[in-house]
């Protein structure tokens, strides 16, 4: 107790600072560690307004998730599989909205599709829009008839379900597919 008399209140503050230092880079270490990702789904993919289209399809999502601190963005870095179609988003990761959700464009990829692909910030729920490209090559996409996959889902219902609540979340209104 006598050495802790001893020391001046400049060496006080100093030593309380460098501690203060340390757990505040070990909380900072320990929030933004990457954690590993392997998940599985199984999805729907289905045409809004028809009723009688419903097709299974497998995701795999494999990869990195990077927590955000003190106002960054949420990352992921990996591969998304859509049954053979392998997506990847190794360079540059994708970032999570503030809506936690992220929007990623996949460009042209087989059979004159393109699209988007939302996911939401657990990684745990995923909607993708396919977009047809007509004979110009431009991407063409309507929520009356246009295509979606969405996961996990074991039905229709669950997919559209889904599918309304990321839509309606990234858009900040009420979006219905049916």
């Amino acid at each position: 107790m006598m050495i802790i008399k001893k020391i001046s209140l400049d060496t006080k503050v100093f030593i309380s600072s460098i501690i203060i230092l340390f757990i505040f880079s070990l909380i900072y270490m320990h929030v933004t560690e990457p954690k590993q990702v392997n998940l599985a789904y199984q999805g729907i993919k289905f045409q809004a307004g028809n009723t009688n289209s419903e097709e299974s399809i497998s995701i795999e999502i494999q990869g990195e998730y990077i927590t955000g601190f003190l106002g960054e963005h949420d990352k992921f870095e990996g591969k998304i599989l859509i049954d053979d179609l392998l997506l990847d988003y190794s360079a540059p990761p994708i970032e999570l909205n503030l809506n936690e959700t992220a929007e990623l464009s996949f460009g042209q990829i087989y059979d004159g599709m393109s699209g988007h692909i939302y996911i939401n910030k657990n990684l745990d729920k995923v909607i993708i829009e396919i977009s047809e490209l007509d004979e110009n090559d431009n991407e063409s996409f309507s929520y009356e008839n246009g295509w979606f996959i969405s996961a996990p889902a074991k039905n229709r219902e669950e997919a559209i379900e889904i599918t309304n609540s990321i839509l309606s979340k990234i858009y900040n209104k009420n979006i219905i597919i049916y």
